[in-house]
């Protein structure tokens, strides 16, 4: 049998309609955030964090497209959004292999602050005379590390967390594969009108 005779609920709970609409509204929901990125144009962003923006911004349609078509229950559009949301994941792979790669293997993690252009700065000078304001009389009870002190505690930092790092990414990245096989089976059921006999399907 295909796969999409074994998918016949979200997470066995729910039933494939309401499934492919939480995972559309899930995804919507993380494109938006993207909207907000999109200052990083005014702000000296970097080429490829700019059009990983400016991608979300125009993949928004597309999911409040989808939106209506699979209350409408229409196979033919759920099917091409199936599609559609199997390669925008592979794009985000791509993305997410670049700047994790980047993160992984050529940042040093070294304690040091990250270079910052003059956007930046300015926004730190900011937040750092607003913090004085607020600063009290009290003495520090610790000193800053500096050096190779630093550099050591960065790397304590870093090897303690990388793993639960690279987990979570790939963790996330399987979960999105999960989701394109709902869609696809949500469109496969209604396109073979075999939907509404699935169990947690209401009978129309």
């Amino acid at each position: 049998p295909t796969f999409h005779n074994q998918l016949t609920s979200f997470l066995g709970v729910l039933d494939l309609r309401v499934g492919a609409t939480v995972i559309t509204l899930f995804a919507l929901f993380n494109k938006i955030a993207g909207i907000y990125g999109v200052i990083a144009i005014f702000q000296g962003g970097t080429f490829s964090q700019v059009s990983l923006y400016l991608y979300s911004l125009i993949t928004l349609f597309l999911f409040l497209w989808a939106i209506q078509g699979i209350s409408d229950e229409d196979s033919s559009k759920v099917m091409r959004y199936s599609h559609l949301f199997l390669a925008d994941h592979m794009l985000s792979t791509a993305w997410t292999l670049y700047f994790g790669l980047a993160w992984f293997l050529f940042n040093p993690h070294d304690g040091q602050k990250p270079p910052l252009n003059e956007y930046q700065e300015g926004l730190m000078g900011l937040i750092e005379s607003i913090e004085s304001q607020y600063e009290t009389s009290k003495p520090i009870h610790h000193t800053p590390l500096t050096g190779q002190a630093r550099i050591d505690a960065a790397q304590r930092v870093w090897k303690g967390e990388r793993g639960f790092s690279a987990f979570v990414l790939i963790f996330g990245w399987m979960i999105k594969i999960y989701f394109a096989m709902i869609l696809y089976s949500y469109a496969m059921h209604l396109r073979h009108g075999t939907y509404r006999t699935l169990p947690l399907s209401k009978p129309s």
